[in-house]
């Protein structure tokens, strides 16, 4: 594989085993992904409600969602969840989501800022509605890391 056609992961590693690593953790980490956003308003909505009592400071980035019902989160949610998948499918070619992300998302919904603290909440959700395995939670934090350090 040549690490020039993913541009992103040479700041991960310079060898094609380590480009090679993180593609079977992308692969990996996709093969639950699907069945996981089926449920994208239940699961979005938990990961957003986890997230902000993990966090209460990052509800002042959403103050909207203060006064909003369950199932409103939720939809919140699952809007989350699919531009997190756009992010994932992309298997670190990242780069021009992420840019149209930056136009949008970060200056109307401010889903994405420098600290993507919703990696780790997503993780959970994951792993407590197994879909993650703790074997494979590492995997999934380097895919996180990757997408997060271009953020």
């Amino acid at each position: 594989m040549n690490v020039g056609n993913f541009p992103n992961l040479q700041s991960v590693t310079h060898s094609s085993e380590g480009v090679a690593k993180m593609m079977a953790d992308y692969e990996m980490f996709l093969k639950p992904w699907g069945n996981f956003v089926i449920e994208g308003a239940g699961h979005g909505g938990e990961v957003l409600k986890r997230l902000f009592q993990k966090h209460p400071d990052t509800l002042k980035l959403f103050p909207e969602f203060k006064s909003i019902s369950y199932v409103e989160l939720g939809k919140h949610g699952k809007t989350l969840l699919e531009k997190l998948g756009e992010l994932l499918w992309a298997k670190g070619n990242h780069a021009a989501i992420i840019q149209k992300l930056a136009t949008s998302d970060v200056k109307t919904d401010k889903i994405i800022h420098k600290y993507f603290r919703i990696s780790g909440v997503l993780m959970e959700v994951m792993k407590d509605y197994g879909f993650l395995s703790s074997n494979d939670w590492k995997k999934l934090e380097r895919v996180m890391d990757n997408i997060a350090k271009d953020i």
